[in-house]
């Protein structure tokens, strides 16, 4: 009897495998961008423990979750604690593709879903100017958002310089009747429209979603230089540097003609005095010739 119970005790430490940890869900959601830590105790085990994942309860192929290999790499961390049996799985940075069903050995295994809103063009900086009146545009969207049924399971923030959240229903005195949203009409349009611009509107202003994933634009309102005023409502510096260039150019240009004119006519004027001078002295030569000539028919004697 007791060698049964010993072998039925042995039979139970060997099946038991893998299980989740009592605060795990079987199945768990999460937004792009944030981070999951999918649990899993391995009581008793001599082995190595492999994390796969499969894309449906049907597939036999499952795919290895590694660290140093894959669309997983840089991005998965493995608890590999043989003393307190604790094999979980970090995974951060999640995108709508990690979704599927994560294996911890052979047999145990959590849903993993990945939803709601993937921020477009993330940790991107935007430089804009605009001049007082005027209204500015500030573009921000998620992709894989097609309905309102997602937008309780993300957030939406708009910071502003002066610490405000412009996407509250209560804005402050400075921004009321300025500020215009675009989610309520299109869940993946999170845009944000500030008109009548001032220059206190200066400052760097951020889309968050989730708080993990952002963009940032910093705005810079201020009266344009009068001088380039018929050169365009909106001169950039690059374009007035640009100007600044062709006209230095253009200024070498007339140095450079206005001394090879100048090389041209002091030549001119030399070759005339050269050509003076030699007359002059053609003419000298030609009196003293005549002056010795009469000399000589004034002394010829008489025959």
């Amino acid at each position: 009897m007791l060698v049964c119970v010993f072998l039925l005790y042995c039979g139970l430490q060997v099946t038991a495998g893998c299980t989740r940890m009592d605060s795990q869900e079987f199945t768990v959601s999460r937004s792009p961008g944030e981070s999951v830590l999918l649990s899993c105790r391995c009581p008793d085990n001599h082995d190595v423990i492999k994390w796969t994942v499969g894309f449906s309860l049907q597939s036999t192929g499952r795919t290895v979750v590694s660290n140093k290999a894959g669309r997983y790499r840089g991005r998965v961390s493995i608890f590999d604690q043989t003393p307190s049996s604790n094999f979980s799985l970090l995974i951060s940075n999640l995108s709508e593709e990690d979704t599927g069903h994560y294996y911890c050995g052979e047999s145990t295994y959590i849903s993993l879903v990945v939803r709601g809103c993937s921020l477009s063009e993330n940790k991107q900086h935007v430089e804009v100017s605009r001049s007082p009146g005027e209204s500015v545009f500030l573009s921000c969207s998620c992709t894989h958002l097609m309905d309102h049924t997602w937008s309780r399971e993300w957030r939406v923030k708009w910071r502003s310089p002066h610490h405000e959240d412009l996407h509250s229903t209560q804005l402050s005195p400075r921004y009321s009747g300025r500020v215009q949203m675009f989610n309520e009409e299109s869940p993946g349009n999170l845009s944000l429209l500030i008109s009548d611009l001032t220059e206190e509107d200066n400052g760097l202003y951020s889309c968050w979603i989730n708080y993990n994933q952002h963009r940032n634009f910093s705005l810079t309102v201020k009266e344009l230089d009068p001088t380039f005023n018929n050169l365009g409502d909106h001169q950039s510096p690059n374009t007035t540097l640009q100007l600044s260039l062709v006209l230095l150019l253009v200024l070498l240009v007339l140095l450079v003609v206005a001394g090879a004119y100048c090389t041209r006519v002091k030549g001119r004027k030399q070759n005339s005095q050269e050509k003076r001078g030699e007359r002059k002295h053609n003419e000298v030569e030609e009196s003293v010739i005549y002056s010795d000539s009469n000399v000589g028919f004034n002394h010829v004697s008489p025959g």
